[in-house]
């Protein structure tokens, strides 16, 4: 029998579009030339001092009883970042996906048309420091 292809090349598509497909994300990055792996993901981190790490710990604890991790944008579980929607030149990319609390990360190697999709989780607010540590580092690795 013969495969369905996940996308239609005479359709358009909007970026939420692709969260409703009925498809693996291999078959939707395989559509774009690209490859998905699951491993540990080191992640650039950063020294400097975080100011007022615990007011910022103190507000999100407070604020995540008020989230409903049932929604639409809570269950989806990747995020896909293709090299030709970035105006920049890098050779990487890091995205995350986040229901709030649980933070994971992924790293998108344009030459080598990869997406790796760490095995990571960070919660908020028990891995703060360390999560903030991460998101800083990758700003300043991409400086």
């Amino acid at each position: 029998m013969a495969r369905v292809a996940a996308i239609a090349a005479d359709q358009s598509y909007t970026f939420s579009d692709y969260f409703n497909l009925n498809a693996d994300i291999e078959d939707i990055l395989g559509y774009f030339g690209y490859r998905v792996r699951s491993q540990i993901l080191p992640l650039p981190q950063s020294d400097r001092p975080l100011s007022r790490l615990s007011d910022l710990a103190q507000r999100l604890s407070e604020s995540l009883t008020h989230i409903g991790l049932t929604s639409e944008a809570a269950r989806r579980e990747f995020l896909i970042v293709l090299d030709r929607w970035s105006p920049t030149d890098n050779a990487e990319f890091y995205g995350a996906v986040t229901m709030g609390n649980i933070w994971q990360f992924g790293k998108l190697q344009r030459e080598e048309q990869k997406i790796i999709q760490g095995l990571n989780l960070y919660r908020v607010p028990e891995d703060l420091e360390l999560l903030m540590r991460n998101l800083i580092g990758i700003l300043e690795a991409n400086v």
